[in-house]
């Protein structure tokens, strides 16, 4: 349980600590089985992408 906590006060500090071990697992995960991984996007993402289109479009 203290190892939990730890943890825990390790992310809470550093939140780009709960990506980065996300990132750590996944070849972990990809090695046990043949398989398909999906990474969520999220969608403020594709604004930027919009707001170019747009302006190019208005040249």
């Amino acid at each position: 349980m203290q190892k939990l906590k730890e943890a825990a006060a390790v992310i809470s500090a550093e939140p780009a600590a709960l990506q980065l071990r996300y990132l750590q697992i996944l070849p972990e995960i990809a090695a046990e089985k043949n398989s398909t991984i999906l990474f969520p996007i999220p969608i403020e993402l594709f604004n930027i992408f919009t707001k170019l289109t747009e302006s190019k479009k208005g040249e």
